[in-house]
C-alpha cells in the first residue's frame, strides 16, 4: 500500500445486555468501531485486532484476542461491511464482549495484495464494575 492508513478510532457506543453467567449476574457487551476510511484504489478492507486484559502497545502479534461473536483476531471485515452510510468513515460492530474484562483494539486497512497497513492508535474498553465507563488512548 502507497501510504499508511489514517485511522483514528473515534467513536465506541455500546449496547449493555443483562445476562447469567456461571450464577453471577454480568454484562455482554456489544460495541461500535468508527475510524476514517482508507481512501487507497485497491483498498480490500480491515482487520480489527483485538487483546484482553492488558494493551498490546501496538504490536499485531500480541492482539490475540479470542471469545467474541465475531471471531478471534484479526478479525477480517470486507468493504461490504461497512455499518456506516458515510463516505468519510467506516464502522463495524462487535458482540458478546465479556463485561468483566478489560479490550484493547487497533485496525490495519488490507489491498487487493493482501498487503497491511500499519496499525491505528489503540483504543481501550475497560472492564464495567457499577458504570460503563470508555476510554480512547487517542495519540
Amino acid at each position: 500500500m502507497k501510504t499508511i492508513l489514517r485511522l483514528i478510532l473515534t467513536c465506541i457506543a455500546m449496547t449493555f445486555v443483562f445476562s447469567t453467567f456461571s450464577e453471577k449476574q454480568c454484562f455482554a457487551r456489544n460495541i461500535t468501531l468508527a475510524w476514517d476510511e482508507n481512501k487507497e484504489n485497491d483498498l480490500a478492507g480491515y482487520r480489527i485486532y483485538y487483546r484482553i486484559g492488558s494493551s498490546g502497545q501496538g504490536i499485531l502479534n500480541d492482539y490475540t484476542g479470542t471469545g467474541i461473536a465475531e471471531g478471534d483476531s484479526p478479525i477480517t471485515v470486507p468493504l461490504g461491511e461497512d455499518e456506516n452510510s458515510s463516505t468519510s468513515s467506516f464502522e463495524f460492530s462487535l458482540r458478546n464482549l465479556r463485561g468483566n474484562e478489560n479490550y484493547f483494539f487497533v485496525v490495519t486497512a488490507y489491498d487487493t495484495q493482501d498487503l497491511e497497513s500499519g496499525p491505528s492508535n489503540e483504543a481501550v474498553l475497560l472492564k464495567l464494575s457499577t458504570a460503563p465507563f470508555i476510554m480512547l488512548l487517542l495519540d
